[in-house]
C-alpha cells in the first residue's frame, strides 16, 4: 500500500500484531479508544510510523526489533498505557526532517520507555518531547545510541532550537512525574546543540552516572519547587556548557537532591538554585573552564566537595543565608580564580586544601560557628595588572579564617590584603605561611596601606574580643615603600593571645616567647592542633607565675 492505515475506533481486550514485515510507506495507527489493547510490532521495517492515540487506558504499544526513518506518536496516554521501543533503529538520512523521534502525546499514569534503541538523524533533533508529562508519567531512557549530526546552527525559534534529546520549553514534568535517563551515549554535531535540554516543572529528573555525552550543551532547569532529583554526570567529554539550576526566586526550593560531576570536561558548568534544604553538590576529576555554585535565597544543610578539579575560575556565591554549609576544594588547580562568597554564614566551615590558584577572593558574612580554612595551598598570580593575590572582604564574627603552610606570591602589590571587619570572637588565624610580593614599584596615592605584603585597610578593624594571630610567616617585599605587615586594631585586646572558646588554639611557646611551661591550653575537637612544643623551642622549665 501506498499508505497503509490502521484504524481502531472501539478496541477492548484486543490484540494487534505486526511481525516480519516490510511496510516501506508511512504508516498509521490510529486509535480512538482503546482499553486494554496490545499493539506489538516485531522484526519488521517501516518508513515512518504514526502512532495517534485519542484515548488509551491499559493499553500497550510495543515495537520490537524494528527500523523505521522517523518515529511520531500524539494524544494521550493514560491509565497504565505504555509506549515501549526496544532495540529498534529510528535512523533518519533526509536533512529536511528536522526530527527523527517526536513525541507529540501527553503521558499521565502512563510510560514512554525507549530501551537498546539508536535514533539518528542529520536533522535538528534526535528525539523532541513537545507535549507535558502529567502525575505519575514517566518517560524512561536506557541503553539508547542518541545523536544528531547536524552541524549548522539555528538562531530563531523557541529553545531548544537542536538537540540530540530535546524537551519543547513550554512542556513540563509535572509534579509525581518523571524523566529517568541511564547508559546512554548522546552526541551532537554542532557546539551549539544541547546534548540534553529539560525543563521540569516540579517534577523529578534521575539521570545516573552511565550517561555519556559528547559536544554540545547540557541544560536542567526547574521552573517550581523540586525534590529527590539526582543527576549524575560521568565521562563526558568536549561539552561547551553545563547548567543545573532551578528557579532562582525565593519561593523555590530545591529538596533532597544530589548533583555529581566526574571525570569529565566541559567549558564551564553552572549549578544554582534558589533556596536549598538538604543538597549535596559532590565533582571529582573534572576539567572546567568555570565551575559555578549560585544560591539567591536561604540554603540549609547544603554539602559542596569539589576534588581534583583543573581550570581557570571556581566561584562560589550564596546570596543569602547559608546554615550548616559545607564546602571543600581539594586537590585542585585553578589558573585565574577561587572566588566564595557567603551572606550569613552560620554554623558550617569550607576548606581549601592541597590547591594551586591565581588567585583568592572571598566575600559575605561569616558568623558564629562558620570557618574558612586554607592549608597547603599555593596562591600564585604573574599577572601584574592583578594588584591582590589574597583578597577577604568578608567581615568574621564569631568566626574563624585560618591560612596556614601556604604560600601566597605576587607581583602585583598586594599578596594577602583585608578589607572588611573583624568583629568580636572572629579570628584571623596565619601559620607556616610564605607571604610575598615582588612589586618594585611606589603607589603615592589612595588609603593606607597603598601597597604591603599583609595589609589592612586602615578603617577595617579588629574590635574587641577578636584577634589577628600570626606565627612562623616567612613575609617579603620588593620595595623600600610596601609594608611587610600593616594593621590597624580597633580595640586592644584585654590580654596579649586572646582565646575564643569555639577556636582555642593559641599561638605561643615560640623561640622568641616565654611562657609558663606548667600553663595548660585546650584544644577544641573541631581544630585540636596546638602550636606548641616545638623542637626549635626554648621554654624555661622552672619559670612560674
Amino acid at each position: 500500500s501506498s499508505s497503509p492505515s490502521f484504524t481502531f475506533t472501539t478496541a477492548t481486550d484486543f490484540e494487534f500484531a505486526i511481525a516480519n514485515s516490510t511496510l516501506a510507506a508511512t504508516t498509521t495507527f490510529t486509535l480512538t479508544t482503546a482499553t486494554n489493547m496490545t499493539m506489538l510490532l516485531t522484526s519488521s521495517s517501516f518508513d515512518k510510523i504514526r502512532l495517534l492515540p485519542t484515548t488509551m487506558k491499559y493499553t500497550s504499544a510495543i515495537l520490537q526489533n524494528c527500523n523505521m526513518s522517523t518515529f511520531f506518536t500524539s494524544g494521550t496516554y493514560s491509565l497504565n498505557s505504555t509506549l515501549q521501543l526496544d532495540q529498534c533503529n529510528v535512523i533518519n538520512t533526509v536533512s529536511t526532517i528536522t526530527t527523527a523521534f517526536m513525541n507529540s502525546a501527553t503521558f499521565r499514569d502512563s510510560l514512554l520507555e525507549i530501551r537498546r534503541t539508536t535514533i539518528d538523524t542529520n536533522g535538528i533533533f534526535a528525539f523532541f518531547n513537545n507535549a507535558h508529562v502529567y502525575a505519575g508519567g514517566i518517560h524512561r531512557l536506557v541503553d539508547n545510541f542518541i545523536r544528531t549530526t547536524y552541524t549548522g546552527r539555528i538562531t530563531t525559534g523557541y529553545e531548544p532550537k537542536q538537540a540530540a534529546i530535546g524537551y519543547y520549553y513550554a512542556n513540563y514534568v509535572y509534579t509525581n512525574a518523571a524523566l529517568e535517563m541511564s547508559n546512554n551515549e548522546v552526541s551532537v554535531g554542532s557546539n551549539y546543540s544541547f546534548g540534553l535540554y529539560v525543563r521540569p516543572n516540579t517534577g523529578r529528573v534521575i539521570h545516573d552516572g552511565l550517561n555519556r555525552y559528547t559536544n554540545g550543551h547540557i541544560y536542567v532547569y526547574h521552573l517550581a519547587s523540586a525534590d529527590n532529583n539526582h543527576f549524575i554526570l560521568n565521562q563526558s567529554t568536549m561539552l561547551q556548557s553545563v547548567s543545573l539550576l532551578c528557579n532562582a526566586a525565593v519561593s523555590v526550593t530545591y529538596l533532597n537532591s544530589t548533583v555529581g560531576l566526574y571525570n569529565s570536561d566541559a567549558k564551564s558548568v553552572y549549578v544554582g538554585v534558589g533556596k536549598a534544604d538538604n543538597l549535596t553538590i559532590d565533582s571529582s576529576d573534572m576539567t572546567v573552564g568555570a565551575f559555578t555554585v549560585s544560591a539567591t535565597a536561604a540554603v540549609d544543610l547544603v554539602s559542596v566537595n569539589v576534588r581534583r578539579m583543573s581550570g581557570d575560575t571556581t566561584t562560589w556565591n550564596f546570596a543569602s543565608t547559608a546554615n550548616a554549609l559545607s564546602g571543600s576544594i581539594t586537590d585542585g588547580i585553578m589558573s585565574k580564580l577561587i572566588a566564595i562568597t557567603v551572606v550569613g554564614y552560620t554554623d558550617g566551615g569550607t576548606i581549601i586544601n592541597r590547591t594551586n590558584a591565581g588567585r583568592i577572593a572571598v566575600g559575605g558574612i561569616f558568623n558564629a560557628g562558620s570557618s574558612l580554612q586554607v592549608d597547603q595551598c599555593n596562591v600564585i598570580n604573574t599577572v601584574s595588572t592583578i594588584t591582590t593575590a589574597f583578597m577577604n572582604s568578608a567581615t568574621f564574627r564569631d568566626s574563624l579564617l585560618e591560612i596556614r603552610r601556604t604560600t601566597i606570591d605576587t607581583n602585583g602589590i598586594f599578596a594577602f590584603f583585608n578589607n572588611a571587619h573583624v568583629y568580636a570572637g572572629g579570628i584571623h588565624r596565619l601559620v607556616d605561611n610564605f607571604i610575598r610580593t615582588t612589586y618594585t614599584g611606589r603607589i603615592t596615592t589612595g588609603y593606607e596601606p597603598k601597597q604591603a605584603a599583609i595589609g589592612y585597610y586602615y578603617a577595617n578593624y579588629v574590635y574587641t574580643n577578636a584577634a589577628l594571630e600570626m606565627s612562623n610567616n616567612e613575609v617579603s617585599v620588593g620595595s623600600n615603600y610596601s609594608f611587610g605587615l600593616y594593621v590597624r586594631p580597633n580595640t586592644r585586646a584585654p590580654q596579649q593571645w586572646t582565646y575564643h572558646p569555639r577556636w582555642p588554639e593559641p599561638i605561643h611557646q615560640r623561640a622568641h616567647l616565654r611562657v609558663p611551661h606548667d600553663q595548660r591550653w585546650t584544644c577544641h575537637p573541631r581544630w585540636p592542633e596546638p602550636l606548641h612544643q616545638r623542637a626549635h623551642l626554648r621554654v624555661p622549665l622552672g619559670q612560674r607565675r
